[in-house]
Formats: structure tokens, sequence, C-alpha cells
């Protein structure tokens, strides 16, 4: 198991000095439509129910990675949010290690489900999301800024 690739990243929890990498990584992943905003990023920071995870290849941001715990109507659903994986360290694990890590989370948290709304552009992550067990379940029109669909993907969390 030591040569999985991911195992080259050191993954942690976000710290607040981590702000401006990620918004870098934010502006160079996604089309303007689609990346979040600093504000956006500020105004989640101090919500309890965040949990948010960032990856370092030596002192370069790789990835990062967050979702909200105890959501839904019936506050038993954990919703994946901004998964970013910088261009060159694609294809090497790290993106299912943030869906991994986050089901874990949200298994330990008490959710029974995890639900990701992905650009419908974004074949990879759908894929990648499908393979981990993931089902679309609903296409939501112009979710982002009014120009593209998202597609809603659920999975059953499983509890040990």
């Amino acid at each position: 198991m030591d040569d999985l690739p991911y195992k080259q990243f050191k993954i942690r929890a976000f710290r607040h000095s981590d702000l401006d990498a990620v918004m870098g990584m934010e502006r160079a992943c996604f089309p303007k439509h689609i990346a979040w905003t600093r504000a956006q990023y500020e105004n989640i920071l101090y919500d309890p129910e965040l949990v948010f995870f960032v990856a370092y290849d030596g002192s370069t941001l790789a990835g990062s990675a967050f979702a909200f715990v105890n959501c839904g109507p019936d506050e038993n659903e954990t919703w994946f949010n901004g998964n970013v994986v910088g261009k060159q360290y694609r294809r090497q694990g790290l993106g299912r290690e943030f869906v991994k890590l986050r089901l874990v989370v949200g298994a330990l948290s008490g959710d029974e489900s995890a639900c990701v709304h992905i650009p419908v552009s974004n074949k990879a992550s759908i894929a990648m999301h499908r393979a981990m067990g993931f089902e679309g379940h609903d296409r939501m029109r112009k979710y982002y800024g009014d120009v593209e669909d998202a597609l809603c993907m659920r999975k059953v969390i499983k509890r040990w």
C-alpha cells in the first residue's frame, strides 16, 4: 500500500493561512461562473458543520476539498463542495482520497448519505464519483451562474 500515488501528499485540516493558496487554485482550475469567491469562502469558514481539507506537495498546494455535515431536511446528509485538485496533480488519487475523507467524516457525524453537485461539463469528476458509488439523481438547470447545469449525485454512507 505504500506505493499509492496520493502518499506523496500531506493532507490536513484547512487553516486560514491556506486561503490565498486555495483562492489561487480556485481561479486557475475553474471558469469564473463556477469558481468560488474569497467572500464566499470567508462566509463559510466558521460554520460548525464545515469540514475542510487541504493537500500539499511540499510547500505547494495540490488540492482542497470541503463539505458540510448534518445537512438536508433531516440533517442527516453530508454535502460535498469545493473539490479541487491542481492540474499537475490530477489522476494521482488525490480527488478520491478527498471523497473518502469526507465520507468518513459524514459517517462519524451520523449522516446517512452524501450529496455532490458537479458541473455537467466536468466529465472526469462525474466518472470518479460514479466509480465511487455515487448515482446521478437530478439535473439542476443553470445551477452555476445561470450558465451551466449541475448533476446532483448521491451515495448512501456506510456505517461501521
